[in-house]
């Protein structure tokens, strides 16, 4: 169990969210009351909200950026 806990958190540290998920939940398959595992699907869901928090901002100023661009070159 220590090495799966160790992989997921491995998974979790280069960004493979899906990888260490599914990690995780063989964990609490085999120990549903795993605090460790529990913290890490924790830590999971909070970096993948920042992520798509990070990506919706990342949107929004683009389209920000085109919409003054357009506005200010006069042609739209």
């Amino acid at each position: 169990m220590k090495s799966l806990l160790r992989m997921a958190g491995g998974l979790l540290d280069i960004g493979d969210y899906d990888g260490a998920t599914a990690k995780f939940q063989e964990v609490l398959r085999i120990d549903r009351y795993n605090s460790a595992a529990r913290q890490g699907m924790e830590r999971l869901e909070k970096l993948r909200s920042d992520y798509y928090a990070s990506a919706r901002d990342q949107t929004r100023a683009a389209r920000f950026a085109q919409a003054l661009r357009k506005a200010f070159s006069g042609k739209g």
